[in-house]
C-alpha cells in the first residue's frame, strides 16, 4: 500500500472498515456497539489466567441462576397448595349449599348436619391456609437469608468486610 492510499471499503455486510485511526475507531464503536464487548472478550480468551476467571464466573453464574429458578418453583409451589385448598373449600360449601337448597324434607331438626359438615370444613380450611401461610413466609425469610448471607460471603472473599471472629 503507497503512502495516502486509503484501503477500498469492502462489502457493507462484512462490518465497518478502519484505517487505524482513533477517530475510526471511534466511529466503528457508535456504529457497531457490540464491538468492543468483541474486543474485550477476545482479549479474555487470549489469556489463561482470564479465560479461567471467566470459566469459573460463568459457573457461579448459572449455579446463582438454577438456585434462583429453584426459589421461584417452590414459591409458585406454595402458592398453588394455597390456591387448591381454597378452591377446595368453595366446592366444598358449594356442594353443600346445593344439597340443602334443593332437599325438601330438610327442616329445623336435620340442619345439623349440614351446619356441622360446613363448620368442620372452614376449621379446617382455616387452619391449614395458616399453616400454609406460614410456611410461606418461612421460605420467604430463608431466601432473604440466604441472599444475605451470600452477599456477606463475597464481601468477606473479596476484602470488603474484615471478618473477625
Amino acid at each position: 500500500m503507497t503512502r495516502g492510499a486509503q484501503k477500498e471499503p469492502s462489502d457493507p455486510s462484512s462490518g465497518p472498515v478502519s484505517n487505524g485511526t482513533a477517530v475510526e475507531e471511534l466511529a466503528i464503536n457508535i456504529q457497531n456497539p457490540n464491538y468492543e464487548i468483541a474486543q474485550r472478550l477476545y482479549e479474555l480468551k487470549s489469556n489463561v489466567e482470564f479465560t479461567w476467571i471467566l470459566e469459573e464466573w460463568e459457573k457461579q453464574f448459572k449455579t446463582s441462576q438454577d438456585s434462583k429458578r429453584q426459589e421461584k418453583v417452590r414459591f409458585k409451589h406454595a402458592k398453588n397448595e394455597l390456591y387448591q385448598w381454597i378452591g377446595f373449600y368453595s366446592v366444598f360449601q358449594g356442594v353443600v349449599f346445593t344439597v340443602v337448597a334443593l332437599s325438601n324434607n330438610l327442616g329445623c331438626r336435620q340442619s345439623w348436619g349440614p351446619t356441622s359438615l360446613s363448620l368442620i370444613a372452614s376449621l379446617v380450611t382455616i387452619v391449614t391456609v395458616h399453616f400454609k401461610l406460614l410456611e410461606y413466609a418461612k421460605l420467604k425469610t430463608d431466601v432473604e437469608r440466604r441472599r444475605i448471607e451470600r452477599k456477606v460471603s463475597a464481601s468477606i472473599k473479596s476484602g470488603f468486610i474484615q471478618y473477625c471472629p
